[in-house]
């Protein structure tokens, strides 16, 4: 007979899985800006926006939902 340890009754719940947390960054922590489409679209409804070397247009649909496309 094998005596290694105490067995779980086959009914018990398995144990759940640890929980992992992370702590924020400074990013994190920093308040999210907030801009106004208006104040960055002005009266047009297309703007270009600059992002590690690459460009990306933000244009305001027909059905007023903004669509980001890399150029």
């Amino acid at each position: 007979m094998n005596n290694s340890g105490p067995r779980r009754p086959a009914s018990a719940d398995p144990e759940p899985p640890p929980v992992l947390t992370l702590s924020p960054s400074s990013e994190d922590s920093a308040p999210t800006p907030r801009i106004r489409s208006h104040e960055l679209f002005g009266p047009g409804r297309r703007v270009i926006i600059e992002h590690s070397g690459r460009e990306y247009t933000l244009i305001i649909t027909r059905q007023g939902k903004l669509l980001l496309n890399r150029c």
